[in-house]
């Protein structure tokens, strides 16, 4: 069945190349009888097919009227789907009208997809009828209609995504919608990573944790063999801040990886870093405990408007002093803290202090984070003798040095624990042959189990030094950090001895 449409544009994505040689995009629209219609709060999707992305509608803001003639009506999941092929000698054409009338000036499109359009007095009074309708329709202009699919980077959790059927039943549903600023762009082709930020923090996920099985087995997925090995071979990857100008202190900065997009004959357009956007239809997935988005074939974005909302939030954060959303607000949960000396200097995030390194001087942090990782799983190595390490003096024959991978929300490092540090953060147990004292060897292992908890947070103080030899590298190391005592079992013996 085809129709004659006048609606109100409240998305439209950039073009992107088909399986074939068209391009598409998709348009949402909206008019004063999809708002109260139980079924179409989200508006009616056009997909719209083009030789070119020129051909396609590329309207100067949201809240534009559009005109389409001679479309055709399907119906897609039980909801009422628009298709427009448009073009030079295409039967489907379609006009784009300003949203606000410019007084004195006439009702005419100020882009038509062929030069022959033609108006009618009842087509002008349409359009009009549309204008004066816009305060009805104004909340789905600005923010978008409602969607059941929009998140926001710290509801993503790709083990525990559902959505609401039809029928009121909740399915797993691992694709979402997000409002987000593109910090960077980094790659070549279709092979390209975004790095987004809406200002919130991505759920801490053990080191352990990947969902690529789960995703492959998804039936809504199904991705071949070459897209599954191309899933398999993705890693934990962070934004490169060298690469990158004004980056804001809080907030994950979220991989959006491009995938399965080899077999496109063009290249998908992307936003440029800096701009806001909305991403529709990306896949969450957990990759070495690391959320990453997947921009598939289905995938798409549209420019949008810089949110309001997160500016505020950020500020309740910063107002609150909470630096990570995911950390437990009473310190006494904390597994470690610092030394007096430290306690009272303002936390910082890791993304701020590589800024802050970047400039290449030692400079001192305090930070809250997690252990992820340890650098040797064979706790008895944690010592090592003083003469190996180069060090001399009254440190004994035995130093501590070992390396603990720290992470929060913006990102991770590598800190060195070294010497007196060691003996700092276990409470004055001093460095020793641990596989010559099996009972002190355990209670460095049960600490190193409660260090690597799922829920397990340290305030602690880094030391970042850049080392030039033989190029310059940045290096982090922790001191004035002592565990709590009970993770090392000091209170219960203390108690004992009583």
């Amino acid at each position: 069945m085809e129709c004659n449409l006048y609606a109100v544009l409240v998305e439209c994505s950039v073009p992107r190349p088909t399986r074939g040689k068209d391009w598409v995009c998709n348009a949402r629209l909206v008019d004063p009888s999809t708002l109260g219609h139980p079924h179409l709060q989200e508006g009616v999707e056009v997909l719209m097919f083009g030789a070119s992305p020129e051909f396609l509608p590329n309207p100067d803001s949201v809240g534009d009227i559009i005109r389409i003639h001679r479309l055709v009506v399907q119906e897609y999941f039980n909801k009422p789907q628009l298709k427009a092929t448009v073009g030079p000698r295409k039967r489907c054409q379609y006009c784009l009208f300003h949203g606000q009338e410019a007084e004195g000036e006439p009702t005419l499109p100020y882009k038509a997809s062929t030069p022959g359009f033609t108006m009618s007095d009842r087509e002008e009074n349409l359009i009009k009828l549309l204008r004066n309708a816009m305060h009805l329709i104004h909340g789905s202009v600005e923010t978008g209609p409602p969607s059941k699919y929009l998140r926001q980077i710290n509801e993503l959790d790709p083990r525990n995504m559902f959505t609401e059927t039809a029928d009121g039943l909740l399915e797993r549903n691992t694709f979402f919608d997000i409002c987000c600023k593109v910090l960077h762009v980094q790659g070549e082709g279709n092979r390209k990573t975004l790095y987004i930020w809406d200002g919130s923090d991505a759920p801490p996920f053990p080191i352990r944790a990947d969902t690529r099985y789960d995703f492959a087995d998804d039936l809504k997925v199904q991705p071949d063999e070459v897209e599954h090995e191309e899933l398999l071979q993705f890693t934990p990857v962070e934004l490169p801040l060298q690469e990158c100008g004004d980056v804001p202190r809080l907030g994950t900065a979220m991989p959006v990886r491009m995938y399965g997009l080899g077999g496109l004959q063009q290249e998908v357009p992307l936003p440029q870093p800096g701009t806001w956007v909305k991403l529709r239809n990306i896949a969450a997935c957990i990759i070495s405990g690391q959320l990453q988005g997947l921009f598939r074939k289905s995938s798409k974005w549209t420019p949008w408007s810089p949110s309001q909302d997160v500016v505020h939030a950020l500020d309740r954060r910063e107002e609150d002093g909470i630096i990570q959303e995911w950390a437990p607000q009473d310190r006494q949960e904390l597994l470690a803290s610092p030394s007096a000396l430290f306690a009272e200097k303002p936390i910082q995030t890791l993304r701020e202090v590589a800024q802050i390194g970047a400039q290449g001087r030692g400079t001192k942090h305090r930070c809250l984070v997690r252990v992820v990782q340890c650098n040797s799983q064979d706790v008895a190595r944690w010592c090592s003798r003083a003469e190996a390490c180069g060090v001399t003096g009254d440190t004994g024959d035995w130093v501590y040095t070992f390396q603990l991978r720290l992470q929060d929300a913006t990102g991770e490092v590598n800190a060195l624990i070294f010497r007196q540090d060691g003996t700092t953060f276990f409470q004055g147990i001093p460095a020793e042959d641990l596989s010559a004292n099996p009972a002190q060897l355990d209670v460095l292992r049960s600490a190193a189990e409660s260090l690597l908890g799922d829920d397990a947070w340290i305030d602690c103080c880094l030391n970042a030094y850049t080392k030039q030899d033989p190029v310059p590298m940045r290096l982090y190391r922790m001191f004035g950090t002592s565990l709590r005592p009970d993770i090392l079992g000091i209170a219960n013996r203390e108690a004992n001895a009583q």
